[in-house]
């Protein structure tokens, strides 16, 4: 039985992908030819040449891919990965992405010495040229996560961004199929998801880990998926956010964890700011997007920001925006 199936989502960026699939190749040959690494790309309607490169690699050992005939959105698309997929654990993996040499080996023999449910790979951005220093060191260890009471301060400040990263997340397949079973639909339909499973899997298993150090380089020089329209980035602010919080609500036995994980994230939200700024968008052009959306009075809007600043203006955004999504959500479900 293959032990990882590592899938790549991709959409317009043939002269990235090769450059990822040739170091995932390289990295997994003798765990492919063992039947124990499958690597599986996914061509979300690409415009450029992607076909072209694809072909290139279809003759490869525990290679596939597909390409759907209209533009499906990431989610979906990384979904029907999920559905051909045949690994016990799964590695979503950016198409820009870059691990240093040996790390899918280390990662296959933490998975068959320890079985975790979840695995977190912290990451370093860089522009333009990589810096494999950052990552390349002589050991690779892994802690366990404690889920407990303590998880909700040190550790969700110092790794929520990586919990919201693509390629920093490696599951136990049977986690996200559990977690789209029970927060499929509204949840899963439109939206990038990534950090609402790596929530549910702390949340329910207390046989989690997380490496030591950085162990994935994150390019910053694109505009990832979710840039690339000023509408989704307002969607994935809102709801990113909301359905994690959701999520503690719903799974979490213990209230102050839900509630000091609620207040981080109503408090922690300023680099939304700089998300909406790499997207081109206009900030005020985005609160009009919410404004209607969820008609709110535009005088509630100037308050908060005079007085307390974007943090302020943003925490009581969200506490405001949260029970009527839920609202809204109920109705469509």
């Amino acid at each position: 039985m293959t032990l990882l199936s590592i899938i790549i989502p991709t959409y317009n960026r043939s002269h990235r992908l090769a450059s990822t699939i040739d170091l995932l190749l390289r990295q997994t040959k003798l765990l492919r030819n063992e039947g124990l690494v499958e690597i599986i790309v996914g061509d979300n309607n690409s415009q450029d040449n992607t076909q072209d490169v694809l072909g290139r690699y279809v003759s490869k050992i525990a290679f596939s891919c597909f390409s759907n005939s209209d533009n499906i959105g990431i989610t979906r698309n990384i979904i029907k990965g999920l559905n051909s997929s045949s690994g016990k654990y799964v590695w979503f993996f950016g198409d820009d992405d870059i691990i240093p040499d040996g790390l899918v080996d280390k990662i296959i023999s933490f998975i068959e010495s320890k079985y975790p449910t979840f695995i977190l790979l912290p990451y370093v951005d860089f522009f333009m040229q990589p810096s494999l220093d950052d990552v390349n060191q002589q050991s690779t260890d892994f802690c366990k996560i404690d889920t407990n009471y303590n998880i909700s301060q040190k550790f969700i400040s110092e790794h929520d961004h990586a919990l919201g990263f693509i390629t920093s997340n490696i599951y136990q397949k049977i986690y996200i199929e559990s977690c789209i079973e029970k927060f499929g639909g509204q949840y899963f339909d439109n939206n990038y998801y990534v950090k609402l499973i790596s929530y549910y899997c702390l949340l329910c298993s207390s046989h989690c880990f997380v490496a030591h150090r950085p162990l994935v380089l994150k390019r910053c020089s694109e505009k990832s998926h979710f840039h690339q329209n000023c509408d989704i980035a307002t969607k994935t602010f809102i709801n990113d956010q909301i359905e994690v919080a959701y999520l503690l609500d719903s799974i979490s036995k213990d209230n102050r964890l839900y509630n000091d994980l609620l207040k981080l994230y109503l408090v922690d939200r300023i680099r939304f700011w700089a998300t909406l700024r790499a997207s081109g968008c206009s900030f005020l052009g985005n609160l009009q997007i919410i404004r209607k959306k969820y008609s709110i009075n535009i005088k509630w809007l100037i308050v908060p920001m005079v007085v307390g600043g974007l943090p302020v203006f943003l925490a009581r955004l969200l506490k405001f925006l949260y029970p009527k999504i839920l609202k809204m959500g109920a109705s469509n479900s």
